[in-house]
């Protein structure tokens, strides 16, 4: 199987800066978009520190997508893994939040995705959504 990975943001037309936080690691199986909101309120700190976050969190337990063998057992380590790194996200977001600063009232969502073994593993929070494109047919994944 082929994955092929890409990641580009625009601030479109009715805003005057961009939010967005976009991870690409295909050696580590590892897709994001963090979209920041807030505006004057740090959007673009709390998705950099999000998406930062689940990184470093997901790249610390490489060794469970490394020993990944597509048992059920190993499907449950991988979803605890982007689970986790999720909630760590959100409690490093919201403590960054709470420090003051101009940043009370950041958020971002998240939307990633660990590929291994021919599986795709997604988790996300919040309203970005995720797209699978296969043989010209696109399929919406998340809500």
């Amino acid at each position: 199987m082929q994955i092929h990975g890409y990641g580009e943001t625009d601030v479109g037309r009715s805003r005057t800066h961009n939010e967005d936080f976009i991870l690409v690691e295909p050696d580590l199986g590892l897709f994001l978009v963090c979209d920041g909101m807030g505006g004057h309120a740090a959007g673009e700190v709390a998705s950099e520190t999000a998406g930062k976050a689940v990184h470093r969190h997901v790249a610390s337990n490489s060794h469970v997508i490394a020993e990944f063998d597509g048992s059920p057992s190993a499907c449950e380590a991988v979803e605890g893994v982007l689970r986790a790194a999720i909630q760590a996200a959100s409690a490093e977001v919201f403590d960054l939040a709470r420090s003051g600063q101009g940043r009370h009232g950041m958020g971002t969502t998240c939307i990633a995705l660990i590929v291994v073994g021919g599986k795709g593993f997604m988790g996300h929070v919040g309203d970005s959504r995720m797209y699978m494109v296969r043989g010209g047919r696109v399929w919406q994944l998340s809500q």
